[in-house]
């Protein structure tokens, strides 16, 4: 979580400054100590600032921009850890399905995007549906059907489906009933 540094709580930035640059000086020691940088991401991930940078503007890594400077607490580099790894088997598995010579069934890939206007809300659909696609597991092929789910910036969802066409379009269905429930100000999510 997100610390406030407010000047009360904070022995480093409620001293008076000699200057601008000493106060900022001060705020960016007491940072570094609990967040990381722009830098300290791209050292631990072995890639670049700009690579940091481009995360920040798809939406893979948030953060918080203090004093012009952007940083990130250990639960913000999870995140984005878990996004790319969810991003790299969202891209595998649709290269996968298109580069397969053969198959022995009909199949489909279908990608949802779509807005969230509420994030608690959507929170609790999420689950609802993630429920729905274990209880179909048991009815659904072994290692065909196949459910993805990741956030694509602040208040955008993405869901794939892979598998059968019936299982893709039924479940669609499902997950758009889902989605509009997310929307409407008028249904409340049990």
């Amino acid at each position: 979580m997100a610390k406030d540094f407010l000047p009360s709580e904070n022995k480093a930035l409620s001293e008076k400054p000699a200057s601008l640059e000493t106060a900022i000086a001060s705020a960016d020691k007491t940072l570094s100590e609990d967040y990381l940088s722009v830098d300290d991401i791209a050292r631990e991930l072995d890639v670049t600032t700009r690579t940091v940078r481009n995360y920040l503007r798809r939406g893979l890594l948030k953060g918080h921009k203090i004093s012009n400077k952007w940083w990130f607490s250990k639960e913000d580099l999870y995140d984005l850890i878990g996004n790319l790894a969810v991003d790299q088997t969202m891209t595998i598995t649709v290269n996968d399905f298109l580069l397969s010579e053969e198959t022995k069934k009909t199949k489909a890939v279908l990608i949802i995007k779509y807005p969230i206007a509420d994030l608690q809300k959507n929170e609790l659909v999420i689950n609802r549906i993630l429920k729905e696609f274990n209880d179909l597991k048991e009815s659904l092929e072994k290692d065909t059907d196949e459910f993805y789910y990741r956030m694509v910036g602040k208040y955008s969802g993405q869901v794939m489906l892979k598998g059968t066409v019936s299982f893709v379009t039924s479940f669609a269905q499902f997950i758009e009933a889902e989605i509009l429930t997310i929307n409407s100000s008028k249904k409340e999510v049990e």
